[in-house]
């Protein structure tokens, strides 16, 4: 057998070889995020979220409805994890920040089955909102 038929055979073994892993492992499934914030993100996203009344106030002051929160915890947002009290026991403690016109910033709490939205604010929402505060 000469060099460049060993060479060819190997070549259509590592071609089958490749269309089987993709057809098996990635063709039409949903890939979990393999980044930290990725995780979390999607963690708070398929748990129950609430809104604590500050956070409702404090919506209402901004002109932020519910469902401009969720998309941005469960698609837009980024999580900061210098500002996060991630080895809160039982339950971490998020800063998310919106990547949408209007910057918004959310706080989260996130426990085993439920996430709950502690404050909403935007850079100067501290004038903007006192009365929530």
């Amino acid at each position: 057998m000469t060099f460049f038929r060993r060479l060819r055979l190997y070549l259509l073994g590592v071609f089958i070889g490749v269309i089987v892993v993709y057809f098996m492992l990635l063709y039409k499934r949903e890939r979990p995020s393999w980044l930290p914030q990725g995780r979390i993100l999607e963690q708070i996203a398929a748990s129950d979220i609430l809104f604590t009344e500050k956070a409702l106030c404090s919506m209402e002051a901004l002109n932020v409805n519910e469902t401009e929160v969720k998309s941005l915890i469960s698609k837009k947002g980024s999580v900061f994890f210098s500002k996060s009290d991630t080895k809160r026991k039982p339950c971490p403690v998020y800063y998310i920040k919106g990547k949408e016109e209007k910057e918004i910033f959310v706080q989260v709490e996130m426990c085993d089955s439920l996430s709950t939205v502690m404050w909403v604010s935007t850079e100067n929402a501290q004038q903007q909102n006192k009365h929530c505060y």
